[in-house]
Order: structure tokens, then C-alpha cells, then sequence
């Protein structure tokens, strides 16, 4: 778990809460808007990392938060 959810609207699903870093993973993967940015490529490596135990939870956290940003998402 996180130690602060992100939350942001997704123009199908609405409201979505993420407080893990599996679940950021799951957005980036199944339905992410932009495939292709840096900070996209950096939310996946760091939570790759984070998962594997090489990265902290909070680093994931902070690079889905750029990747948001990078993708015209905004975290509410």
C-alpha cells in the first residue's frame, strides 16, 4: 500500500482510486492513453522495481503521478 492514494477521473470508468503499486502497474497496462513518454516507461520500470524489492512503493507512486501528468491526466 501507498502511503497516499491517487486519485484521478478516467473518462470511462470515472472516479478511480490507486493505493498500490500492482494497481498502478494494472492502469498503466490494460488502459493507458499514452504508451509511449519518458515518464510513462519510468512509472513502468519503477514499478517493475517497487515490486520486485528494488525500488520503494513511494517511488512508484511519485513516477504514476508523472505519468498522469505526462498523459493530460489530472490526480485529483
Amino acid at each position: 500500500m501507498w502511503s497516499k492514494t491517487v486519485h484521478f477521473v478516467h473518462e470511462i470508468d470515472g472516479l478511480v482510486e490507486i493505493d498500490s503499486t500492482l494497481d498502478a502497474l494494472v492502469v498503466l497496462d490494460k488502459w493507458w492513453q499514452k504508451f509511449d513518454g519518458p515518464a510513462y516507461r519510468e512509472a513502468i520500470n519503477a514499478c517493475i522495481g517497487a515490486l520486485q524489492g528494488k525500488l520503494p512503493d513511494d517511488a512508484a507512486r511519485i513516477a504514476f503521478v508523472m505519468a498522469l501528468t505526462e498523459g493530460g491526466v489530472e490526480s485529483v
